[in-house]
């Protein structure tokens, strides 16, 4: 009987623990504080606890979060890592933490026998690399990206540009083979997703080569352009959806451009307040769409700057888990769904939520699926903006909106590409219904929720 009640308490107790805290839970927390998720480290899922594998490294799972970041799959709520590289850790694997159920899966196994210092493993599968923040996930298109980074290698590593994305739904990776001029990807590198233009912007520094500088990438076009030369390393970057600024937050500066209007002229923002994180590195930073605020996190206290007044604010570090020596990057991530962040530290801390601001978020209910719905709207319900996605296949198109009464609020009458974006900013909340046409006669009303 004392066995049968260990085994219990082994393996049945930790489980209701972890189902103390639900996706309710964390939108009912209460503003400025913190919660972390019972027994949620995802050291069981360690493919090799003997370290005696051909990927182990010589840190083992552990060295998966060394100068490694994440992204956010606002589609499925959860959280998703990709990291190891270098000698530390050579599993190219990725793990996700679901908050419909408080609980980490394994997605995909560790290559066996993965090349040492080479970009693409002998299955087609991308080598693994010290991910810094070069970690997206393009809603628009439903594919998590990544690029750059030091890979897998005894010595060296760095110089890895190759441009990765992955398809949940088959999990599969791709090696998209971009046109334009791509980054080098030195090492330090950092990138931040814009939902309003559908892009990646990324920022890279002078190591191997000269090519340092901010780009874009353009998953539509499978393009990437080059903006300007200035050096970015483990800088915090993240875009301001609503003023259309894209932020690089760290090493003592504030930089930031006007995404939005095709600006891409470099300004130096002079910042007051609580203006710690401005010196930090290795950040994770984030758009705050209810706090309206640019939200950033490398350990102990939360700092949020406002936009227009160009002030810092200091928020609560009581209950905040201590940072990854070597970077937090896109393991802090604003989750909608629950108006919460998000990080997750090592393979044996468990998970932590953030609340800056009281209410209980906004579900992605309409996130485009990987077709063959001809047309897509998202974010869905949205608030200052939604981008309508659609597959032309004749020609120019047309769009229209009405509200429920009839109206119509917004019109496009010639639409020649792939997408197009509707600033909702001055439009009541509410049901709204677009109807698009193309020139072969094909039509389709999707209805879009509006809220405030």
């Amino acid at each position: 009987m004392p066995a049968l009640k260990s085994l219990f308490m082994l393996l049945v107790v930790p489980a209701l623990l972890a189902a103390q805290v639900t996706m309710q839970t964390v939108r009912n927390m209460p503003a400025n504080t913190w919660l972390a998720v019972p027994n949620s480290s995802f050291s069981a899922l360690d493919p090799c606890p003997s370290r005696n594998c051909s990927y182990s490294g010589v840190s083992g799972l552990a060295g998966f979060f060394h100068w490694s970041g994440g992204a956010y799959d606002t589609k499925r709520d959860r959280l998703v890592l990709w990291g190891g590289g270098h000698n530390d850790y050579r599993g190219n694997e990725i793990y996700v933490f679901d908050i419909n159920t408080m609980i980490w899966q394994r997605l995909t196994d560790p290559t066996a026998n993965p090349v040492n210092c080479g970009q693409t493993n002998g299955d087609g599968t991308p080598n693994s690399r010290h991910t810094w923040a070069g970690l997206a996930y393009i809603a628009h298109a439903d594919r998590f990206f990544g690029s750059g980074g030091a890979l897998n290698c005894d010595i060296g590593g760095c110089g890895a540009d190759k441009t990765w994305t992955f398809n949940f739904d088959t999990k599969q990776w791709t090696d998209r083979l971009p046109a334009g001029t791509k980054p080098p990807t030195g090492c330090g590198n950092s990138c931040a997703y814009d939902s309003v233009s559908g892009k990646v912007f990324w920022a890279d520094n002078n190591y191997p080569g000269n090519g340092a500088g901010l780009y874009s990438y353009n998953y539509n076009a499978n393009q990437w352009t080059k903006h300007d030369s200035y050096s970015y390393y483990e800088t915090g970057m993240a875009v301001d959806t609503k003023r259309g600024l894209l932020f690089i937050v760290g090493a003592g500066n504030v930089f930031v451009y006007a995404v939005g209007s095709n600006n891409f002229t470099r300004q130096t923002w002079s910042t007051t307040g609580a203006s710690a994180l401005v010196s930090a590195a290795k950040l994770g930073l984030e758009y705050d769409p209810v706090a309206d605020k640019i939200v950033g996190w490398n350990g102990g206290a939360v700092y949020g700057l406002n936009p227009d007044t160009r002030v810092w604010t200091q928020y609560g570090s009581t209950g905040a888990p201590t940072a990854e020596a070597t970077g937090t990057y896109g393991r802090w991530r604003y989750v909608p769904s629950v108006n919460a962040y998000i990080v997750a530290n090592s393979k044996d801390d468990n998970v932590h939520f953030f609340k800056l601001t009281a209410g209980g978020g906004t579900a992605i209910t309409s996130a485009p699926p990987s077709r063959p719905s001809w047309v897509s709207v998202f974010p869905n319900p949205a608030r200052s903006f939604t981008r309508i996605s659609f597959g032309v296949t004749a020609g120019v198109c047309k769009a229209s909106i009405h509200d429920i009464r009839g109206r119509q609020v917004a019109a496009f009458p010639a639409i020649d590409g792939s997408s197009l974006v509707w600033r909702t900013d001055a439009i009541p909340a509410g049901v709204y219904l677009l109807t698009m046409e193309e020139n072969a006669g094909k039509g389709e009303t999707v209805r879009i929720l509006i809220v405030k």
